[in-house]
């Protein structure tokens, strides 16, 4: 019969695998491998029995959803070497019916913002033309980012009438915001607020707190 053949050269010594595409599923192939250098081929080659890729990838999303005050950047994975991943935003199918890709898909090439409330979904295509799932991830993007709350560092030092606290700076919050200040409030033992709370600035995290009566617990 009629002999067809098909050729594929990689580059590079640590090259150990490939995966050749466009074969017919109908037909037997006879596979060779040779290695080349400057001076030529190895001869004679290497009879490599082929073997059929018939698993279908896997793919995941990093976050995978979930409720959140600011925009998240998202990053797609692929099981398998050299798979393709595709993905929308609109919550429509990746992989269609048919097995195709939809003509609305996005190929990924890289971790992306998901800025407000987003249905996505992702899927993969590996070199052999298995494709995944149709992966799911609802975002929603609440826009209404508060700072995390301080954590003291140490009890505070009491003094004549003061109170000296210390706290780490918390998370703002998104990777754009700062803190612009703090309110401390001191309380008595049975939880009644003494007096006005005292303010610092954001880059402060220390304070004095003054005027206590040194007659009570706090």
């Amino acid at each position: 019969g009629e002999q067809v053949e098909i050729g594929k050269r990689i580059s590079g010594q640590a090259a150990t695998g490939t995966t050749i595409t466009g074969l017919d599923p109908t037909q037997a192939y006879d596979v060779y491998v040779v290695a080349v250098s400057s001076i030529g081929e190895t001869f004679p080659a290497a009879t490599v029995a082929p073997a059929t890729d018939i698993t279908d990838p896997t793919v995941s999303a990093n976050p995978n959803g979930g409720s959140t005050a600011v925009a998240q950047e998202v990053t797609l994975t692929a099981s398998e070497p050299g798979a393709e991943i595709y993905y929308t935003t609109d919550g429509s199918d990746v992989i269609m019916s048919g097995g195709g890709i939809a003509d609305s898909a996005t190929r990924y090439t890289g971790p992306f913002s998901i800025a407000a409330t987003t249905n996505l979904v992702y899927a993969a295509i590996d070199p052999s033309g298995n494709a995944s799932d149709n992966m799911r991830a609802t975002f929603t993007i609440t826009n209404d980012p508060v700072p995390a709350a301080p954590t003291f560092t140490a009890a505070p030092v009491a003094g004549k009438g003061t109170a000296t606290v210390t706290w780490t700076a918390p998370d703002a919050g998104g990777t754009d915001l700062t803190i612009t200040g703090y309110s401390v409030q001191a309380y008595t033992a049975d939880g009644t607020a003494f007096g006005s709370p005292q303010t610092v600035d954001g880059d402060v995290t220390t304070l004095e707190y003054g005027g206590l009566s040194r007659a009570s617990w706090w």
